[in-house]
């Protein structure tokens, strides 16, 4: 290894790191808006960028995948990397992930090895914490020849694992369970995703401290400032047309706002309008840090079926998201991640909509979507709404009848 130097706060930066392995293809999935998953290109190497935040040595080595969605990503920082960092106090940690992520793990482990940027095109076979890439499963098959490896599919069973106090049996549920299935207990302590309401008590934030971007936030977020996120992402598909941006962009505009166009470059609809702000051919366009500092200087978000509004719970700033009823209260967990993490439910709004409902009209839903955010920006009107499906008059009726978030 080569010697680090340092480059301020901490951080140093400077080799690069290879595994070789061989890897295998994944077959195409297509949906229904068109995109797709193409084959998975097999690679010969995996190159990282080390950044080293702790140069003590001679402990044992634990390595740490995070190459997974963000949207399962961010909740590392606030319910996992403290208990990790206590837990394997005695070993060198050492995350693996994204480009731009490092201020999420510093503090808590020694090095963040970034996956170089000619392969971030990986991010498309993410999904959730599982994954569907072998490159990444390959990666983290390689690790294990220099140390202990915690895979991302292990993290999925860190949210999703309890105990039965009583018998100290250990079961998987993402919903809370009464009993015990061995002894009949009910003295159980739930997993993370299955009582949400008790383990969001724990919820560590973010320290922000946007101390030299404060001249180029200033710059680029001055004024009255939106964020959307236009999502573009092979995964699960679920993308809206730019169309919809368009008539949403342009009834802000006229409202007197800003526009800031925000996302990762590899999973974001191209810039609409050169009068917006884009973040994702910007000079920090990989620094999640740069995206939350935007974020905290808007008056609200918008974003449709995308997990984007991680950002705006961890800045405390409010955000409108799309999303389908099954999504929030039904199998999916998203429901589950936005009672874990928002801090104040006055600062969010749901629009409940059916997908393939919305492009059979993409226009009225859109301008639907603009009053609603309006209302929300202007008016304070957080109140979640359901637009017009075959279902909707039945899952009205459902919202109203339940206090649906308390029961998640």
């Amino acid at each position: 290894m080569s010697k680090m130097r340092s480059n301020g706060k901490g951080i140093a930066s400077q080799s690069k790191t290879r595994f070789h392995g061989k890897l295998f293809l994944t077959g195409n999935i297509n949906y229904n808006d068109g995109s797709a998953i193409e084959k998975e290109s097999i690679l010969e190497m995996a190159l990282f960028n080390k950044i080293i935040f702790n140069y003590e040595n001679g402990k044992p080595t634990i390595f740490l995948s995070a190459l997974v969605e963000y949207g399962c990503e961010s909740l590392l920082p606030h319910f996992y990397l403290k208990k990790f960092s206590q837990v394997f106090k005695d070993y060198h940690k050492i995350v693996i992930g994204w480009p731009g992520r490092k201020h999420l793990y510093y503090g808590f482990v020694d090095e963040f090895w970034q996956i170089d940027e000619s392969l971030t095109h990986l991010r498309h076979y993410t999904k959730a914490f599982t994954g569907m890439s072998r490159n990444i499963k390959n990666i983290e098959k390689a690790l294990e020849r220099f140390g202990k490896v915690i895979k991302s599919n292990d993290l999925n069973l860190f949210f999703c694992e309890g105990i039965c106090k009583n018998c100290q049996v250990k079961f998987v549920n993402s919903s809370r369970i009464g009993a015990c299935k061995k002894c009949g207990s009910e003295e159980l302590m739930q997993s993370v995703l299955g009582d949400t309401t008790y383990h969001k008590k724990n919820y560590m934030p973010i320290n922000f401290d946007f101390s030299g971007y404060e001249n180029w936030l200033d710059e680029v977020a001055g004024g009255k400032c939106i964020g959307v996120f236009a999502r573009k992402r092979k995964t699960y598909g679920r993308n809206l047309p730019a169309e919809f941006y368009k008539v949403l962009c342009d009834g802000l505009v006229e409202k007197g706002y800003k526009i800031l166009w925000l996302g990762e470059k590899e999973s974001t609809l191209p810039c609409i309008d050169n009068s917006f702000f884009d973040f994702t051919t910007s000079k920090f366009a990989d620094d999640i840090y740069a995206c939350h500092g935007l974020v905290s200087r808007c008056k609200a978000t918008f974003q449709a079926w995308t997990a984007s509004t991680r950002l705006a719970q961890a800045t405390n700033t409010p955000y409108c998201l799309v999303e389908s009823y099954d999504q929030i209260f039904g199998m999916g967990q998203e429901g589950k991640r936005i009672n874990l993490l928002t801090k104040d439910m006055s600062k969010k709004k749901i629009i409940f909509a059916n997908y393939r409902t919305v492009m059979e009209n993409v226009e009225y839903f859109a301008k639907q979507s603009l009053n609603y955010f309006i209302e929300f920006i202007e008016k304070s009107d957080s109140s979640d709404v359901m637009l017009p499906s075959h279902h909707s008059e039945a899952l009205s009726s459902h919202i109203k009848a339940v206090d649906l978030w308390k029961a998640i």
